[in-house]
């Protein structure tokens, strides 16, 4: 049931509603404050709406736009800086601040934020921390749970508790900020966060090569196996532009061939020699100062889900990647078009869904192969004989943690691991 768009301006004020471009299906409340957050969940929870919330919205998976729900209420409207001491490397933020906010605030000081995921539009931290997003640099500089020291959540019946702290050695209790990272709202939402940064490096470098399918194996393993620490190691599998990318940062198909994106940072002198030890090892070419940051910016675009596309993480050990490639091109309907961002053993896949695609036979060809599939995204015509297949671990802990959480099952963004949303 959807709620009506003036009674919402009715009981917050004109001012407070509209529509988030994301889900233009649904009205939508900006709250300016927490407690008008809070007094929203509990309306919610009074005319037993379900409620999908969001920053941007550019951090939601494709299915929330065809969930049943009374509303949205995104957080954009608190973005304050709350507090920020360069000297611990820690900041606290209202949940609506934007990322590309928060880069610009710390960037004097020399710092960044650990996770780099894709700024989008307007895409906001608490957006980001839901969804869990990180870029290709995960393996080194970390994810949102390695970023978020403490939280404060607002939950289904209207309160606000409060998770972690501004210390960075906190071991005391439990710290129930790792779970409502990666919940994408369906526990509760953020109000604001305490986040760790990072030291920016000194210098950076962008390499990339063209490598033949059939030496893949053997060509990703040199470099696994040689002494090069890149802090992103992509292989782009198929045709890659992002969008908003320009032709020049675009990788072009080529038969048979994978693009290999390596990212090197640090001090100049080691980012130099790295970069001319992997062109010793592969060949390729350096791409120089913008044009290899914007491939980077680029590239953590692309990990992003896509409407109408099937969206997957798919984990496996750094050495099966050829494997799990060759896994999902062949089978009796493999997807086609595959786009597959690898990084470190994580593996991000989009294909366009053109016909039925049985995703169970995904599952079980990637599990002969070691791996293992999150679909992130299952339009129609992709379908899944048993969910439970895919991780009923994951699956029960999440279902335990809602109804904990929210009994009533308020909250309605999301998908739980390993299925579709």
């Amino acid at each position: 049931m959807t709620v009506d768009t003036e009674r919402l301006a009715g009981l917050f004020g004109a001012a407070s509603v509209g529509v988030l471009p994301a889900l233009p299906h649904l009205p939508a409340f900006f709250p300016d404050d927490p407690e008008a957050a809070c007094e929203a969940l509990r309306f919610a929870a009074r005319e037993a709406l379900r409620v999908i919330v969001a920053g941007a919205g550019e951090h939601l998976p494709p299915g929330a736009a065809t969930q049943a729900a009374g509303f949205v209420m995104s957080m954009q409207r608190l973005d304050r800086i709350l507090e920020y001491e360069p000297e611990d490397l820690v900041v606290t933020v209202q949940a609506g601040v934007t990322l590309r906010a928060l880069t610009v605030l710390v960037a004097p000081h020399a710092q960044r934020l650990g996770p780099d995921a894709a700024f989008g539009q307007a895409a906001t931290v608490g957006g980001a921390a839901a969804a869990n997003r990180c870029g290709i640099a995960r393996r080194v500089r970390g994810t949102w749970r390695d970023a978020v020291l403490g939280a404060r959540v607002a939950h289904a019946d209207g309160r606000i508790s409060r998770t972690g702290s501004r210390v960075v050695k906190n071991v005391t209790g439990f710290d129930l900020a790792k779970v409502y990272v990666g919940s994408r709202g369906r526990l509760g939402l953020f109000t604001e966060l305490d986040l760790r940064l990072g030291s920016r490096p000194v210098s950076s470098a962008t390499a990339v090569t063209m490598v033949a399918r059939a030496t893949l194996h053997e060509r990703w393993l040199e470099v696994h196996h040689s002494p090069l620490a890149p802090v992103a190691l992509v292989l782009v599998e198929g045709e890659f532009a992002a969008p908003g990318t320009t032709a020049r940062a675009a990788l072009p198909a080529q038969r048979d061939h994978s693009h290999l994106v390596a990212r090197f940072e640090g001090h100049a002198k080691a980012v130099r020699w790295q970069v001319q030890e992997f062109q010793r090892l592969l060949g390729g070419e350096e791409w120089l100062d913008d044009k290899g940051d914007e491939l980077e910016a680029a590239l953590r675009q692309g990990l992003e889900p896509r409407i109408g596309q099937c969206s997957a993480r798919i984990l496996c050990r750094p050495t099966h990647v050829a494997a799990v490639l060759d896994a999902l091109r062949t089978g009796a309907n493999p997807p086609a078009g595959i786009l597959a961002l690898c990084n470190a053993g994580v593996l991000n896949a989009h294909w366009p869904v053109v016909h039925s695609t049985d995703g169970q036979d995904l599952v079980q060809r990637l599990a002969a192969v070691g791996a293992r599939i999150e679909f992130e995204a299952l339009p129609a015509g992709v379908e899944i004989a048993s969910r439970e297949a895919l991780d009923p671990v994951a699956q029960d802990l999440v279902r335990q943690m809602q109804t904990a959480l929210d009994p009533a099952g308020l909250f309605a963004t999301g998908a739980a691991p390993g299925g579709a949303p």
